[in-house]
């Protein structure tokens, strides 16, 4: 019989795992959280300081942040290049 290999976590109690869980979600959110307000930030003073077209290198989060953020309405998203 071939012994299926598991995870570091599969020792513990099931209430322990649902800790583990909860808290890396709640951690992986609040990094969001922090890279949303920074990317927010930076496109408001690009468009304080005039910028009236954007172009962002990479189509991750940071481009869909963009793109869907209301302060790019003073500074059009002209493209994304991945």
């Amino acid at each position: 019989m071939q012994e299926k290999r598991k995870g570091a976590n599969a020792q513990l109690p099931k209430r322990a795992r649902t800790q583990l869980t909860y808290r890396f979600v709640r951690l992986t959110l609040a990094s969001y959280e922090k890279l949303e307000a920074r990317v927010e930030q930076r496109l408001g003073e690009l468009a304080q300081a005039g910028v009236r077209r954007v172009v962002l290198l990479g189509s991750g989060e940071v481009a869909r942040l963009a793109a869907e953020e209301r302060v790019l309405d003073a500074a059009r998203l002209e493209d994304v290049v991945e």
